[in-house]
């Protein structure tokens, strides 16, 4: 017989899968199986058998009311008196799971529209919870995986990282609280029972001391990069792995330093952080071994998320462009494979991107007063406005032009602008003020990514300070919509 299309259309026209069924010895028992489960579910309408049934199940016995039927109901009261408890999570996992459990099912709640609500809750149930620094250690595993395995979520774990490390009532219970003989607190770890040798006047000092140096923060970030020093050649060996492990290893590898790019676009961590790990990724403080290519793609991705930030990187233009001529140097002197060529010519165009040798100089003026800008922060945030005063006046022309920025982008991210501040800034050298406030407002575009509402704040702030010059950046400022910088992540 000759095949055709015809014939073939045909045959699966008039095929019957109940005949096949029945015709194959394979199927056998399969149909007595269906037969039994339907003979069940006519069972359980008429007397039901299966747990979930009884709920509904009614009672004819004599209890009986005007309003009907009651629905059979377990009685809890009796059970106990029994004896008996009904199923619960804490009757099998120990004492010492049960954080791990409540965390990791909590987490697993987490997506853009339940964010508020399940962080809110996970929060106000650790608050409950007796637990000390081991509680650090949980949450930063089961976070940890989460940002690597769920990455769609990633910044809403570190943001809830964020409010843990912020939070101080969240660290007062790591730690036992005690008072000596003189009436000086110390704090006991709860795990080892050790004493601090420090000492302190009241709670509150102590609390502060805890929050600053055991804050889960340092916790984190220090857990990261061990992680990351923990990745030696040894890991990068995969002859004997399936092409699933080597996958898995893969995405755990570069997970581990997407977060450390989350932390550093976030603003949780500084620039610092980020030229560690490419010294790291390039080898360059440890005896050289050849890179490879999980690490070219990690440092490919660092350097390409820099280069879509607003940080201004001139600052270290001097150890970017050593990196770019070691980066040649390799290119030049290694016989790299397509993909690793691809990622070190990528490393480098991006890197070259964002460096301007020319404004080495002009961006130095912004980084050489750092202490005096930090003098006057902190006096302006506890209202010392005389002392802010003093700094500014005694300090040379380039520091009191950089200190005035800062301090005014610090009253733009504040809520609300005080009188009392209109009065501190009025006082001072007019021309400065305006000078740097004209500055500020040229940049509007990038300081908007990080103040919302930043034109509407430097629009009565500029109404409010003794500038009598209008120009059109005042036109400029009104124009600007916030929809035109939102975040479409």
């Amino acid at each position: 017989m000759v095949f055709t299309f015809s014939l073939f259309k045909n045959d699966i026209d008039n095929f019957s899968n109940e005949d096949y069924y029945k015709n194959n010895e394979n199927f056998t028992d399969f149909y007595c199986f269906l037969d039994f489960y339907k003979d069940i579910i006519n069972d359980d309408n008429k007397k039901p058998v299966f747990i979930q049934s009884t709920k509904n199940k009614k009672n004819n016995s004599n209890i009986q009311n005007s309003k009907g039927y009651k629905y059979f109901k377990i009685n809890r009261e009796q059970e106990e008196n029994n004896n008996k408890k009904g199923w619960c999570i804490k009757n099998f996992i120990k004492d010492d799971e049960k954080n791990i459990v409540f965390i990791k099912t909590t987490l697993n709640k987490i997506s853009d529209e339940s964010y508020e609500v399940i962080s809110n809750e996970l929060l106000n149930e650790i608050y409950k919870m007796d637990y000390d620094e081991s509680m650090f250690e949980i949450l930063t595993h089961e976070i940890i995986n989460k940002c690597i395995y769920e990455y769609k979520y990633r910044k809403l774990y570190i943001n809830l990282c964020s409010k843990l490390w912020n939070d101080i009532d969240f660290h007062k219970k790591i730690f036992f609280v005690e008072k000596d003989e003189d009436n000086k607190y110390f704090y006991v770890n709860k795990n080892t029972g050790e004493s601090s040798d420090k000492l302190f006047n009241s709670v509150e000092s102590l609390y502060t001391y805890i929050f600053v140096n055991n804050n889960f923060k340092k916790y984190f970030v220090n857990n990261l990069k061990n992680i990351i020093y923990g990745f030696d050649n040894t890991y990068f060996i995969t002859d004997e792995l399936t092409e699933e492990e080597v996958s898995k290893k893969k995405k755990y590898y570069l997970g581990i330093f997407d977060i450390v790019n989350v932390l550093f676009v976030e603003k949780y961590i500084t620039i610092d952080v980020i030229n560690i790990l490419i010294v790291k990724l390039l080898h360059l403080n440890d005896v050289f071994e050849n890179i490879q290519s999980l690490e070219y793609e990690a440092l490919y991705n660092i350097v390409k998320l820099m280069n879509n930030t607003v940080f201004n990187f001139n600052y270290y233009s001097i150890f970017y462009k050593e990196i770019i001529n070691y980066c040649k140097q390799i290119f030049e002197l290694n016989n790299l494979s397509k993909r690793n060529l691809f990622f070190l010519s990528e490393i480098i165009e991006l890197l070259n991107k964002f460096i301007n040798y020319d404004s080495i100089q002009s961006s130095k003026k912004a980084w050489v007063n750092n202490d005096n800008k930090k003098l006057v922060k902190d006096n302006f945030k506890n209202n010392n406005f005389k002392a802010c005063k003093e700094i500014i006046c005694k300090s040379n022309d380039n520091d009191k032009e950089s200190i005035i920025n800062s301090l005014l982008l610090l009253i733009i991210e504040q809520k609300n602008i005080s009188s009392d501040t209109i009065k501190f800034l009025n006082e001072l050298n007019v021309k400065d003020v305006e000078k740097e406030f004209y500055i500020l407002c040229n940049n509007i575009n990038d300081i908007l990514l990080d103040i919302p509402n930043a034109n509407i704040k430097f629009i009565k702030l500029f109404n409010e300070l003794n500038i009598t010059k209008k120009n059109n950046i005042l036109l400029m400022l009104e124009n600007i919509s916030d929809d035109d910088y939102s975040d479409d992540e």
